[in-house]
């Protein structure tokens, strides 16, 4: 998350006086996922002005908030912290995945696309 703020504010500093126009940040859209054991979470996907950085906001359902950027995925689209989180999203269900002991990705839980707005 600090990670993340960094960037932003690294980019819009070097957008304002840069000598560019000032970068603003778009939400873009909103999406609700379900899963089978009654896990939820919702998802609000944000862009850059000039497109430079895709991010999230996702809300776990009984859990924290977390800010991932988007980062390379052969498949799907992948946001995550290159940490500890990762939220990896492919065609309507979406995937938490958190590293385990050994540095692994180990997903915790798979999630089902309910709604979506702004699309």
């Amino acid at each position: 998350m600090k990670y993340m703020t960094a960037l932003l504010l690294f980019a819009l500093f070097t957008s304002t006086f840069g000598g560019q126009d000032s970068l603003t940040v778009i939400h873009s859209s909103t999406a609700l996922y379900t899963g089978s054991g009654g896990e939820s979470a919702m998802v609000e996907y944000y862009l850059l002005s000039d497109s430079s950085l895709h991010f999230i906001k996702l809300y776990i359902h009984g859990s924290d908030e977390y800010t991932l950027p988007q980062t390379v995925s052969a498949s799907g689209v992948r946001y995550s912290d290159g940490m500890d989180m990762t939220w990896w999203e492919r065609a309507d269900s979406a995937m938490i995945q958190h590293r385990d002991t050994l540095g692994n990705w180990q997903t915790e839980v798979t999630l089902t696309l309910e709604d979506i707005e702004g699309y």
